[in-house]
């Protein structure tokens, strides 16, 4: 368990403007959890930390001395729960799957924040279904309307710091523009914030997080690089130039990338005859672990691995801690798309292929 919080847990976590500590004490109390404990994760001007929390007949406390609000992340048995907390007293109660939290006014401002965008969701999840049961020729159109959606979402976001430059939630956008994001995106937010925010160690954690995420910027030629496959031969990803890959960025921990190992099965045995395929590089640490998952789920493509773990020298260099993460390279080794998953691979190759 908390090797998979460690997977995923850096593209999750975000920022804050440092004021005096205070005391921050949660009372949980989850009718029908039945686990003993669980991983708590949290950042702090140190980083992010990761507490485990014991818990007896679904009841818990827990208490530590914090400076202004956090984001944090509480893993449960089927989910994670991601929200903020902030000095004072804190209760989480409902069930695991419909999580209540009260006490903390940060979270209540980031709940109404998410439902101001409430509209855009809708018409992204209504041109995603649309372009899944739409014909060839009518695709183009919507993923044009697609585009422009998330151009107004970004400029809504955009609006928001402007607005709140010095609040969390302005960095928590800055932060995750930085590790997930559009480069040029993210450095926009991160000028956006408040200068007492950019020259905190957070805001220097933002700018150096930017350094790392230009090398994946569109158009950014990834760098030649050799790692072993499983039965340990040597592969150099410059083996790769002329064709069209998909880098997949994966371990056999991770929930989320196993689930969707499939959408990428299906987009290998489309287009491998079209100049395309799969690189799988993971971040495991153990070997038979990693051979095992690759037998499971039927992956075909080649994969590497250092077995470093989270220290994985090319997932390092791109800043990639958090996974499931991907990168499509064109066949000039640039990149041209990053993290697509389910559909919206299918569609960006579809995109790329269908006249071909």
């Amino acid at each position: 368990m908390l090797k998979k919080t460690y997977l995923v847990i850096v593209a999750l976590l975000s920022l804050h403007l440092i004021v005096p500590a205070q005391t921050v004490t949660l009372q949980g109390n989850l009718i029908g959890l039945t686990e003993n404990q669980l991983q708590f994760v949290y950042n702090t001007s140190e980083g992010y930390k990761v507490d485990t929390i014991h818990v007896t007949d679904g009841k818990f406390t827990w208490s530590k001395k914090l400076s202004g609000p956090r984001k944090a992340m509480l893993f449960l048995p089927e989910n994670s729960f991601p929200f903020f907390i902030e000095p004072g007293n804190i209760r989480i109660e409902g069930r695991p799957d419909s999580v209540v939290v009260i006490g903390s006014k940060t979270y209540d401002e980031s709940i109404a924040y998410s439902r101001s965008f409430k509209d855009l969701q809708l018409q992204r999840d209504s041109i995603r279904k649309a372009i899944s049961n739409a014909p060839a020729n009518e695709q183009p159109a919507l993923r044009e309307k697609q585009l422009q959606v998330t151009k107004m979402w970004t400029e809504r976001e955009n609006a928001y710091i402007k607005s709140n430059p010095m609040h969390v939630i302005s960095s928590d956008i800055a932060a995750r523009r930085a590790s997930m994001g559009d480069y040029d995106e993210a450095l926009l937010a991160f000028n956006l914030l408040g200068k007492t925010i950019q020259e905190s160690p957070e805001g220097k954690e933002i700018a150096s997080a930017l350094a790392i995420g230009k090398r994946s910027r569109m158009g950014a030629k990834v760098p030649d690089f050799i790692q072993n496959d499983p039965e340990g031969r040597p592969v150099n990803f410059a083996s790769f130039r002329g064709k069209y890959v998909f880098i997949d960025f994966w371990s056999s921990s991770c929930a989320p990338c196993r689930a969707e190992n499939p959408n990428i099965l299906k987009a290998y045995n489309k287009y491998k005859g079209k100049n395309f395929t799969v690189l799988g590089v993971s971040l495991d640490d153990d070997i038979e672990l990693w051979k095992n998952a690759i037998k499971e789920d039927k992956m075909p493509w080649t994969m590497v691995s250092d077995l470093k773990g989270l220290k994985n020298e090319i997932s390092s260099y791109f800043g990639i801690f958090g996974i499931p993460r991907s990168l499509l390279i064109d066949a000039e080794g640039k990149i041209i798309a990053k993290d697509l998953r389910g559909d919206e691979l299918k569609q960006k190759l579809d995109e790329l292929f269908s006249s071909n």
